[in-house]
């Protein structure tokens, strides 16, 4: 009988800049969310 691991998310605590409230915002994401975010923008 295998016992399956447990995997948790990659989480990176970020500053991403918010053009509406013109501030940085701390974020905690993941990498695969971080990756999606820098690639839409223009």
């Amino acid at each position: 009988m295998r016992n399956h691991k447990l995997q948790h998310v990659n989480l990176q605590t970020k500053r991403i800049w918010n053009p509406v409230t013109k501030s940085w915002q701390k974020v905690k994401v993941s990498t695969k969310a971080l990756k999606k975010m820098l690639n839409n923008n223009p």
